[in-house]
């Protein structure tokens, strides 16, 4: 193995040393050092000049990067304050996935981490913890059905058996699901591949990099790959990675054997933060007798509602077994979702006859009462502070079932009289929807010439300060059922919780207050719980479950000033009269106008004798706005977003099991294209739209494995994606028939002022898809824009992949770089500087992908319809070419 130590100062641009030639080695190559370098590809916010032509050299020289996004930058600027990856490494690729780079702990007196480069074998056991699990892919389910039913024959249906009926779920499930607690397991490691590993572990002990070793470890890796396919297809259409991409992080280390580097210790105690949630629940004031006044009021509108509560029906235990989603984690009664889906007809009719008798006796089983509570850091926040942890709570699944039924049988009463200012938690309204809202608002306040001023409140632990009995009252006036009353008092009195942190575990609290995080029932209840909220004249609500804005429009900002001082004291009135507690110190004001002499003017507003923080670039709802809603902030964020999640696609495309092309395009559109899309028709239309597109064509290119020269119209037709202004196009288009039509829509009869602004295009002038569907207005749109004349070879517009997906990773790349016509020839790299002549070794003058392909005496031919239709002499052409262009 050969390690090359680099320093490139940072006024000096980067040149590799003509002479050497790493591409044609057949040993190991490793190159770490300090490169001084921008590109985005390695966490910076932008490229310099030095960091493309280190993109360009690693892949002219047939490198791989190390780096994971989530790892630590490996630099931090004593001036800027902030960490940088100036320190870089580089392996040849046939070699990369033996490598793994990892950035240690500071050392003093030093801005710089070391790096640490481990070689380890491309399969190895991942540590797991010690405790034993179900295997739910080798369950022999009928076995378990068939034993639950014939179990619980003799049960009667009633809380005080719901023991009895979990051991034998349990005696089931142990019988007919393998389970174990393996400290070391290979993930995906099959019957037929595990003679196949053995000798991998003999060649790797003998010579790591011998070409028989490389071979058997693809050989090995061939054999395994299917089965990581399909668990990570499973993943990424199973769950929404839109706002959150961890779990995709963790689920691609874990099958690449990598080591979890992002492991982190609590520095707090699992009772600390118990008692941090207890402290939550408690009212800053407690108004004597307030307890036995709401209990009266309760019991009069008790007195007058009415008991009508008809029975569940097997059909509804069986539509809400079908929304239960696989893969969540357990209560505290063991019974798994896997193990619900599969119970059968009996079971299911015991389940039923089990719910019936908790709504009549009012009574539900005492476990479905006991909660553990996982406590999760917020991101940025203190590890030393109780309150910087956000509990979860894991809840038994057949309770949440049972919630489930509940409040299917109640949100038709409930939404009926939920203020329409409420969009959290409702069908027929979403995010996008809610900030369109809001976004519209200061857009009308633009054209009429006035300036919007708009408070976002903060409460602290909103759901946590929920109060049990005013909560009952609220639910008894909207809905006027009391046997709904006394079956959601049964549910909230008396509820138990312990903390678990780093597998330790708090002693067990009383829950008096709140709504438990990952109840069904919450959102609804919480909705319920602040409904009256009070309302202001000249001045708009926008809310979406806890988060709430208030904006008022005038031409002066003394009157806006006054109207949200006002409205943010009658505010806090209402708070301590139902036991909220408001957060000033984390509520932002901001106003948006288009008055660029007063962009510096602040909102001078109190709220509880404490002045507000004003904030030029507000988020709400995972939107950052801006005083003139150019979403430029917006945007840098959400370039930032899926550059890391690029880091991620390009993993993936570097593993062995991971570069089958529709792998990475639906990996590409889950990951990448969701998080760039996200509330897109808010700010489509926006100049800076277009920002988040460079890291969009490079998701792209990850797919197809194209050049950055090559021309994007060629790339998008060979991943089978629409460019992105086009899908964004579609998406507001989409927005607006929902508007339109969507009497449920929060801007569902907007009238539009008069425009004056030309240069302003909000959503309310924007057309919708005019009858046509999505898919068809993508194709049509992206067929008008993509005029141009391409060789033969590009395939036409369309939203499935192109021949060839059959091809190897690398026969797919050359395969796609020949179609462009855009690939590493001599001719290509002496316009880039890399090589000084752009003669070809056959002899002729000038090495294009046309001689290559049709003259070139070095190896075999190809036609251009070989190349469209992807048949043999395409992969012949591939499999010799893939190296060299």
């Amino acid at each position: 193995m050969t390690v090359t130590s680099v320093y490139k100062p940072p006024a000096t641009p980067f040149a590799w040393p003509s002479n050497q030639n790493i591409r044609n080695g057949m040993k190991p190559h490793l190159i770490i050092g300090d490169f001084n370098s921008h590109n985005t590809t390695w966490g910076y916010s932008n490229n310099n000049k030095d960091g493309e032509e280190v993109e360009l050299w690693a892949l002219n020289q047939g490198l791989t990067l190390l780096h994971d996004a989530k790892q630590k930058p490996s630099f931090l600027s004593a001036r800027w304050r902030r960490g940088y990856n100036p320190d870089l490494a580089f392996v040849t690729s046939r070699h990369s996935n033996t490598f793994e780079k990892l950035v240690l702990d500071p050392v003093p007196r030093s801005q710089h981490r070391p790096l640490a480069i481990d070689i380890r074998p491309i399969i190895r056991p991942h540590m797991g913890k010690p405790i034993k699990r179900f295997n739910f892919r080798k369950a022999n389910w009928e076995k378990f059905t068939s034993m639950l039913d014939a179990a619980i024959n003799s049960i009667n249906a009633c809380p005080d058996n719901y023991e009895t009926f979990k051991n034998h779920v349990w005696k089931s499930a142990t019988a007919s699901i393998p389970r174990s607690g393996r400290k070391q397991y290979i993930p995906c490691l099959t019957e037929q591949s595990k003679t196949l590993y053995s000798e991998y572990k003999q060649a790797y002990e003998n010579d790591p990099f011998a070409e028989d070793t490389i071979e058997i470890g693809e050989s090995l890796l061939s054999s395994i790959g299917s089965e990581k396919r399909d668990r990570w297809q499973e993943l990424i259409t199973g769950i929404d990675l839109t706002h959150n991409s961890k779990k995709a992080w963790k689920t691609i280390k874990k099958l690449n054997s990598e080591s979890n580097t992002n492991t982190s210790i609590p520095e707090t105690t699992p009772n600390k933060v118990a008692h941090q949630l207890l402290l939550n629940g408690k009212p800053n004031n407690k108004p004597r007798g307030y307890k036995k006044k709401l209990k009266e009021d309760t019991n009069k509108i008790m007195n007058e509602s009415s008991t009508q509560f008809p029975p569940f029906s097997i059909e509804e235990v069986d539509a809400g077994i079908k929304t239960i989603k696989l893969g969540k984690a357990a209560g505290i009664d063991g019974i798994t979702p896997e193990m619900v889906h599969h119970l059968g007809p009996r079971a299911k009719e015991w389940i039923t006859r089990l719910f019936n008798k908790c709504v009549i006796t009012k009574k539900v089983p005492k476990v479905w009462k006991k909660t553990k509570v996982v406590a999760l850091l917020k991101p940025g926040k203190d590890p030393k502070s109780p309150k910087s942890y956000r509990p979860i709570s894991l809840l038994c699944v057949l309770y949440k079932l049972y919630e489930r039924l509940i409040m299917t049988r109640i949100s038709p009463i409930v939404d009926d009289q939920l203020s329409c200012d409420q969009a959290g938690f409702r069908p027929g309204r979403s995010c996008c929807g809610q900030v369109l809202n809001l976004t519209q608002f200061i857009e009308d306040g633009y054209e009429n010439q006035l300036k919007t001023g708009a408070v976002f409140v903060d409460l602290t632990a909103a759901y946590d300060t929920v109060n049990h009995k005013a909560l009952l009252f609220k639910v008894a006036k909207m809905i006027k059922n009391t046997t709904i009353i006394k079956v959601l008092e049964s549910l909230l009195n008396n509820r138990q919780y312990f903390v678990e942190m780093n597998s330790k575990k708090s002693r067990w609290r009383l829950q008096k207050n709140g709504l438990p995080q990952g109840s069904v029932l919450a959102p609804m209840l919480f909705n319920i719980y602040t409904n009256d909220q009070p309302q202001f004249r000249n001045i708009r609500r926008f809310i979406y479950a806890d988060d709430l804005c208030i904006a008022t429009q005038s031409k002066t900002f003394e009157i806006i000033e006054n109207r949200l001082t006002e409205a943010l004291s009658i505010l806090s009135g209402y708070y301590k009269q139902w036991f909220l507690n408001a957060n000033p110190g984390k509520t932002q004001v901001c106003t948006f106008h288009l008055n660029n002499h007063q962009a510096n003017r602040i909102l001078r507003v109190k709220w509880e004798n404490e002045e507000l923080e004003n904030t030029k670039f507000p988020v709400y709802l995972g939107v950052t706005l801006d005083r003139t809603l150019s979403f430029k902030e917006h945007m840098r964020k959400l370039k930032e977003k899926v550059a890391s999640r690029n880091n991620l696609l390009r993993k993936l495309a570097n593993s062995k099991w991971g570069t089958d092309p529709n792998t990475l395009k639906t990996t590409a559109v889950a990951l990448c294209f969701s998080t760039a899309e996200y509330c897109a028709p808010v700010w489509a239309r926006s100049c800076h739209a277009s920002a988040v597109d460079a890291e969009l064509n490079q998701a792209c290119r990850t797919i197809t494995g194209n050049l950055k020269p090559t021309p994007l119209p060629a790339v998008y037709r060979m991943a089978s994606i629409a460019p992105p202004a086009i899908r964004r196009d579609t998406l507001t288009r989409q927005e607006r028939d929902k508007q339109l039509s969507g009497s449920r829509h929060p801007l569902y009869g907007h009238q539009q002022p008069p425009q004056r602004l030309k240069s302003r295009k909000s959503f309310a002038t924007t057309n919708g898809l005019d009858g046509s569907n999505p898919a068809q207005h993508r194709l049509e749109q992206w067929e008008i824009w993509d005029r141009s004349t391409f060789h033969p070879t590009v395939p036409p517009p369309s939203e499935s992949l192109p021949n060839g997906t059959s091809f190897k990773r690398n026969e797919w790349v050359a395969l796609n770089r020949a179609r462009a016509k855009v690939g590493r020839t001599q001719d290509n790299l002496h316009k880039w500087g890399l090589v000084p002549q752009p003669t070809c070794p056959c002899g002729e003058p000038i090495q294009t992908m046309d001689h290559i392909l049709r003259e070139c005496t070095l190896g075999p031919h190809c036609t251009d319809q070989d190349l469209l239709d992807a048949n043999q002499s395409a992969s012949q052409w591939c499999q010799w070419w893939h190296e060299k262009i």
